[in-house]
């Protein structure tokens, strides 16, 4: 029986591949052999990253957008620093306008887990709004996202 074209390929990829694979495990040490890995805990990837990120929606109308950023720029966000929060880094503020609803997106950054917990209580998913915050705001997330930050904002990064 006469070898076909695909059969010489496979055949030499094949042997392609053990060759990289030696050269690999020679060269670096690097095996392929697939180990079978722990996933790491929400603590330890709070420590290889060192923070965490906070985020929270709301949504208001186009007539109370800038009354609402107002309220965050002039009170909600000083009196967020003003608690001196250890482990609080700061946030930031994004907006984005769609037909009838204006979206607020805040960030906030934290050293750990720990120190979300000094911000927002023992149970830190509930969400932190503000009385003065509900009178404008036409709905918002009842609970906040939080993520193991694995790049984190700019040094120069500023409240404000």
């Amino acid at each position: 029986m006469a070898r076909r074209w695909h059969d010489s390929f496979a055949s030499a990829n094949f042997t392609s591949a053990v060759s990289r694979k030696k050269t690999l495990v020679a060269s670096y040490g690097v095996s392929s052999k697939r180990k079978k890995v722990k996933a790491a805990s929400q603590y330890e990837r709070e420590k290889r990253y060192g923070m965490i990120t906070r985020i929270w929606r709301g949504w208001t109308t186009p007539e109370n957008a800038a009354a609402y950023e107002r309220l965050l720029r002039s009170e909600i966000f000083p009196s967020i620093a003003s608690r001196q929060v250890a482990g609080y880094r700061g946030f930031s503020l994004g907006r984005r306008d769609h037909g009838d609803e204006v979206e607020f997106l805040t960030s906030m950054w934290f050293e750990s887990n720990d120190a979300v917990k000094a911000f927002a209580g023992e149970n830190y998913e509930i969400a932190v709004v503000p009385p003065t915050a509900r009178a404008v705001l036409s709905r918002f997330d009842e609970r906040a996202t939080h993520y193991v930050t694995v790049v984190p904002p700019p040094q120069n990064l500023r409240e404000g």
